[in-house]
């Protein structure tokens, strides 16, 4: 990323301007919620009572038959996230169809149709509207594409990378910039994120928290240290299967399949090492440190191609991705960087003791996983089998020739058991339980 500069822009009040989704990629609503300040603060809470109101109002503004909600987030006193004083569109094309593995349109296979990613931002303190770090956002139509943008890689927390959006300022005497003073609780702003379609005025919606004074704003990425808000973000995808399919094709040509894919691995696979999950970290690291690197990268091919979070992997055939994996491991340079890197997760550790800690961060980790063995675990933690999931857990992890299990017998199962014991892992894992949905 290259660097970040300053540019005044005008801002202007967005209020009796008949501002829409459709003309200018953001709108304003009427929606009161019926929830206090605190419900916002209960995730829970958030997903039971708001998540419903976020469908309804996205239906209401934009004729969607489906909309799905998949993330929030909380910003003010006490959740330790800052404002994004930065202008910026969170979904490229690439990010933003990846919601068709993440988050697919229910009972419908292989959508074809218009995909739209919107954001549903309001003040959720009832006692008092948002008295400045509003959120304010340019008229799409005022934005020159792609001119304007530039693509910005992200790594993710599992070790991938997400694309989105910059504004660059070169062009910003021609943006028009908006926010909402004083906006209510009873206010909903919607703006879109991506639009499949590239008929509509409006695809992307740059946005940005600003401190409006006199009105000019001075675009700042320090964030600011007193606080005026507090508020919610919730992103919705939207599908209109009726629609004239706008999605892109990201199929490549069989001839280049093989050398993308081995380019794409060694690069993802080696972002594991900027990964903050340490859960993730030893998983990769369990395999490398036993030299089974090929199995590492068999089953990072094969969850890929499955939820074709890459179109290198999409459309890989078997004998393909074995090619790859084969390609990739005898690779010296990635093998040497994997090797060193991959040492530092097991440093200080006896076998023993790296087995606990491997067996504790995957059975915490369960709510991450795919549906039906999530719930299949919920199960057996509330039956109470805990102590069968861990020698499981070991014996599973030794068959597959993963490191330390690799230098550990089944008569050391116990022993893991009884650490973890210590460590109170079965409260743990019954307080998960009670937080993981069926």
């Amino acid at each position: 990323m290259g660097k970040i500069i300053s540019a005044q822009v005008k801002m202007m009040d967005g209020r009796n301007r008949q501002l829409t989704m459709r003309e200018n990629g953001f709108e304003l609503v009427e929606q009161p919620t019926g929830m206090s300040r605190q419900d916002f603060f209960d995730d829970n809470i958030v997903r039971q009572k708001y998540y419903p109101l976020c469908v309804e109002t996205i239906k209401k503004v934009t004729g969607a038959p489906i909309v799905i909600c998949f993330h929030h987030l909380v910003r003010g006193h006490g959740t330790g996230k800052p404002f994004a004083g930065l202008a910026h569109a969170d979904y490229s094309t690439w990010t933003a169809t990846n919601l068709l593995q993440d988050t697919p349109p229910p009972g419908i296979m292989d959508f074809k149709g218009r995909l739209s990613v919107m954001n549903l931002w309001r003040n959720i303190n009832p006692d008092s509207p948002i008295q400045n770090h509003f959120l304010a956002c340019c008229d799409g139509a005022s934005v020159l594409a792609p001119d304007d943008f530039i693509s910005v890689r992200v790594p993710t927390w599992e070790g991938k990378e997400t694309h989105m959006y910059h504004m660059c300022g070169n062009n910003h005497r021609l943006h028009k910039w908006y926010y909402y003073p004083l906006q209510t609780a009873d206010e909903n702003l919607i703006f879109m994120q991506y639009d499949s379609d590239p008929h509509v005025k409006c695809r992307y919606t740059f946005h940005s928290s600003v401190s409006v004074d006199d009105g000019t704003l001075d675009y700042k990425r320090e964030t600011p240290s007193c606080v005026f808000r507090e508020s919610i973000e919730v992103r919705c995808v939207a599908y209109f299967p009726d629609a004239e399919n706008t999605l892109p094709d990201w199929t490549l040509p069989a001839d280049m399949r093989v050398d993308a894919a081995v380019e794409a691995c060694k690069t993802h696979t080696k972002h594991v090492k900027a990964s903050p999950d340490r859960r993730y970290q030893m998983g990769a690291a369990s395999f490398i440190m036993a030299d089974n690197h090929r199995g590492w990268l068999m089953e990072m091919l094969e969850y890929n191609r499955r939820v074709a979070h890459h179109a290198a992997y999409k459309d890989l055939t078997d004998d393909q991705q074995e090619e790859v994996a084969e390609r990739v491991a005898n690779d010296q340079n990635w093998k040497s960087f994997m090797d060193e890197w991959a040492a530092t997760m097991f440093e200080g550790k006896d076998p023993l003791s790296a087995a606990v800690e491997f067996v504790e961060l995957h059975l915490l980790g369960f709510q991450k996983w795919a549906p039906v063995h999530r719930d299949r675990t919920k199960t057996s933690i509330q039956e109470g089998h805990i102590k069968e999931m861990v020698t499981g857990t070991c014996a599973h992890f030794k068959g597959q020739d993963r490191y330390p299990f690799t230098t550990l017998k089944a008569s050391d199962w116990p022993s893991v058991w009884k650490r973890l014991q210590a460590a109170d892992l079965e409260s743990k894992l019954r307080d998960l339980a009670t937080s993981v949905g069926t």
